[in-house]
């Protein structure tokens, strides 16, 4: 009986050393090859793991237990390290100790280890009765994160307890480390500078995820412009937090050149080391897509509308970008491509956007834009429009905020409606007045001039007209990237002219490429090149010769004008 009673307290001493520590059955996108089981010894000696099985049972039916990984002679376990079982075609950079086939399920379902007819440990999570899942209660489960012991390798017997919903997964490593903070919240104010002459406000809400208090240091802030060069940085003094607390810090940053920046913060403490945090990007400078106006509050069942204009550097794909209301949703834009400077009018609803101006004009009011098209360039969202507030609402210091956004999310233009005392007037836009210009950016906005009370697809009221010489030809950029790069040109009409062609022509006086024209009277157009001949083809390196010929109104040619452009040679990173 002795011998008897000693055996079954070594089970149960080693039930209690070698636990299951953290699982991930449900991985952000596809699971095969994500999926993971991790295994610790929490004892004071080595387990052999001979033997040791890891089951899964599918909890919609009647607990039956499949093997998925069983250890084998030699395998071994040191006290405090882990065992890392990961599925086939393993994905991650944390080197597994073996791999299957794991087909975990998201829920109800139940993992567990066991030794012979011992069962070491179980873990069930989502909405199971039958107790044989779980122990005493299941956890409820999570989606695309990982279920973690908090502390790693303590183990009450209550899955419900026990465990909790990772922050990010951390296969073969500590789940919850004595420091470690993560990034709660991060805004600025302003969400983006058009020109650099503003200081930015960060608000950072951290909050200490390890198991115990970080002491009181300094926090700095550092923004490095994306591709190297310059950096800034701020400093503001940590108050210290207690584990599970939060702590909001500021810094103040007065960013000098343009371009994106990339925001990282770290932690000085004493006795304390953690990994600095990426908080992301701050954008400076003119985005390759901005907002130029805004309709916030229509007339009557008009529907609201906003004017996009894309940058002068190339084409824009609107569908790679993204719009969003102060606190709202990522809406991504529809499929449209814009030229260099072109313009176009995103509207909650097309139809009644087209109809209202339409009848706008009709009513007497002149045209904004007579040198171009009466009726602006429309699109729609593909989703729900977003709500834009005409008033402030709380303490909030303006009506409305606008974002653009690029692909990771960060804003790269944004506009402010209401602020400091501009009003959203009914039946009447805000307008930008320029690009970019430095000081705050709400500065830029004001309500629009025009008779007609908006100037939807072309220049608004409230900008310095962007004067071109008449009879002269300009290019931006004079130089560009043979083979990927592209030319934006601007040329002005000026009567008697009416008409006009313009073309690019080699050294040798060959025809490279006919970009067109038109017949539609005097003003100002913008042409595109995009590096490419008639054929298709990227033209070599070197320079090339812009021709504009512009016409009578009989057809006959009044005049030329030429312009140098060169294409450069591609330097290979």
């Amino acid at each position: 009986m002795a011998a008897l009673a000693a055996l079954l307290l070594f089970a149960r001493v080693g039930a209690a050393a070698l636990v299951l520590n953290e699982v991930l059955y449900d991985p952000p996108g596809a699971d095969g090859g994500a999926e993971f089981v991790e295994l610790l010894n929490a004892g004071a000696e080595t387990l052999d793991l001979a033997g040791v099985r890891l089951e899964f049972a599918n909890g919609a039916a009647a607990p039956v237990w499949e093997r998925r990984w069983e250890g084998a002679a030699g395998d071994s376990l040191a006290p405090g390290a882990r065992w890392l079982i990961a599925d086939s075609g393993w994905t991650g950079t944390d080197v597994p100790n073996i791999l299957v086939s794991l087909r975990l399920q998201n829920g109800p379902d139940a993992v567990r280890l066991r030794r012979g007819e011992v069962v070491l440990d179980r873990l069930g999570y989502g909405d199971l009765s039958d107790p044989a899942f779980f122990e005493t209660a299941p956890h409820p489960g999570s989606a695309a994160a990982s279920l973690g012991r908090r502390p790693d390798g303590a183990d009450s017997d209550r899955n419900d307890r026990d465990w909790v919903v990772c922050n990010e997964p951390t296969p073969g490593r500590p789940n919850f480390p004595d420091h470690a903070w993560r990034l709660r919240s991060v805004t600025a104010e302003p969400p983006s500078l058009p020109a650099p002459g503003c200081a930015v406000a960060f608000d950072v809400i951290l909050g200490n995820t390890g198991l115990a208090a970080i002491p009181p240091g300094n926090a700095t802030l550092t923004a490095t412009r994306a591709g190297g060069g310059e950096v800034i940085s701020a400093t503001a003094a940590w108050p210290g937090s207690a584990p599970q607390a939060e702590a909001m810090l500021r810094f103040v940053l007065d960013p000098a050149f343009n371009g994106n920046l990339n925001l990282t913060l770290e932690l000085t403490a004493p006795d304390v080391v953690i990994q600095p945090l990426l908080l992301g990007i701050y954008h400076v400078g003119p985005a390759p897509l901005s907002i130029w106006e805004v309709m916030a509050s229509p007339r009557d069942s008009d529907g609201e509308w906003l004017e996009l204009a894309a940058g002068p550097d190339g084409p824009v794909e609107l569908a790679d970008y993204f719009l969003s209301e102060a606190g709202g949703a990522l809406l991504r834009l529809p499929s449209r491509t814009l030229l260099p400077g072109e313009r176009v009018v995103l509207a909650q609803d097309a139809a009644a956007c087209r109809d209202w101006w339409q009848s706008v004009l009709d009513a007497g009011a002149p045209p904004p834009c007579p040198d171009l098209p009466v009726l602006p360039a429309l699109a729609e969202l593909p989703g729900a429009w977003p709500s834009l507030n005409n008033t402030p609402a709380g303490d909030r210091p303006y009506a409305e905020r606008l974002h653009i956004h690029g692909a990771g999310g960060e804003v790269l233009d944004h506009a402010t409606l209401g602020a400091r005392g501009t009003v959203v007037t009914r039946g009447r836009s805000l307008e930008r007045r320029a690009g970019a210009a430095a000081g705050d950016p709400a500065d830029l906005w004001g309500a629009c001039l025009a008779a007609a009370g908006a100037t939807p697809g072309c220049r608004n009221s409230l900008e310095e007209p962007w004067r071109v010489p008449a009879g002269e030809l300009a290019a931006t950029p004079g130089v560009f990237a043979a083979g990927g790069g592209g030319v934006s040109f601007t040329l002005e009409i000026a009567a008697p002219a009416s008409a006009w062609r313009l073309a690019v022509w080699d050294l040798w006086g060959r025809r490279v490429r006919d970009l067109g024209g038109d017949e539609l009277g005097a003003g100002r157009r913008h042409v595109a090149w995009d590096g490419r001949d008639d054929a298709g083809e990227h033209v070599p390196p070197g320079p090339y010769i812009a021709v504009l010929s512009r016409l009578e109104p009989g057809g006959g040619r009044r005049d030329q004008r030429r312009l140098l452009v060169v294409a450069s040679p591609r330097v290979e990173p």
